[in-house]
């Protein structure tokens, strides 16, 4: 039986995306979905655990953890990661990028 899935929001990456909006299964499991988002090589470098542990401290500290958002209402939590773009208004729906 696989695991519940659970929700964070919190901020993007400062560049492009001002808010992500992740679920999954476990924390790590989120933080290493970002973490590949943001820097794709990663998958195939050997220190990946670092960049994921530096993903895992941002979430705690910028991350609502169980809070899906009110952007993300009528979206139905599954495996992913959203996000906002800087400068877009409230009313836009994010979008999804894994």
């Amino acid at each position: 039986m696989s695991k519940p899935l659970k929700i964070w929001n919190g901020r993007g990456d400062q560049v492009e995306y001002d808010h992500y909006y992740v679920c999954a299964a476990t924390k790590k499991e989120a933080a290493t979905m970002i973490a590949i988002y943001e820097n794709p090589s990663l998958a195939q470098r050997p220190d990946i655990s670092f960049h994921i542990n530096r993903t895992l401290r941002e979430m705690g500290t910028y991350y609502a953890e169980g809070c899906w958002g009110s952007r993300m209402n009528g979206i139905t939590p599954e495996r992913g990661l959203w996000a906002t773009r800087k400068g877009e208004s409230w009313e836009s729906k994010p979008v999804r990028l894994v």
